[in-house]
């Protein structure tokens, strides 16, 4: 049997309960609260800043960004990461800006481009090259197109015949070869 409690003490009881129970749930969100903020605090290099070939770069979750002429640009290396990339050709803004810009294969090396030049290109869409076999219900261009086609290779390097530009290798680090060309950051 429990024993008879005057109704004072029952309030004093359920008040301690409602202090006990408001305590915990106040730490909880102060706790989570700094959990949170250490979290996004500490990830991946996110304060680092490096310069580089005259610009400021700063790592934003996990890209390197750069202001030029006022436009922000991203990257997945810096400049020093793809020095040792073979670029022939010559390679201007101009020569995209305002035109359509085709790709033979959407993978994560035309998607950099495709982020940094789609703010001047009127319009990018994907395409075949005229003699390779073409899957799908896609536009078929020539070299006389601008239109960037995507290689497997051992050695990464980036070349042009006329409008056609080579990704070859890998994929990433030739798109940000070809992007800092074409920005005349290196």
């Amino acid at each position: 049997m429990r024993k008879i409690q005057t109704v004072e003490v029952q309030a004093r009881k359920a008040r301690m309960k409602k202090i006990i129970v408001g305590v915990v749930l106040i730490s909880l969100m102060v706790v989570s609260t700094l959990g949170y903020s250490l979290i996004q605090g500490g990830s991946e290099g996110d304060n680092s800043k490096v310069n580089e070939n005259g610009l400021e770069f700063y790592r934003q979750n996990g890209i390197w960004m750069t202001s030029i002429n006022g436009e922000i640009f991203g990257f997945q290396y810096l400049p020093s990461e793809i020095s040792n990339i073979s670029i022939e050709g010559s390679y201007e803004l101009d020569m995209y800006a305002n035109k359509l810009l085709y790709y033979t294969s959407p993978n994560e090396g035309v998607r950099e481009i495709l982020g940094n030049l789609g703010r001047y290109v009127l319009r990018y869409q994907g395409a075949c090259l005229n003699e390779s076999s073409c899957e799908g219900d896609l536009p078929t261009k020539d070299c006389f197109s601008n239109i960037l086609i995507l290689e497997e290779g051992n050695e990464t390097k980036v070349y042009n015949n006329a409008s056609c530009v080579y990704l070859v290798g890998d994929s990433v680090r030739a798109a940000d070869a070809f992007l800092y060309k074409v920005l005349k950051v290196n």
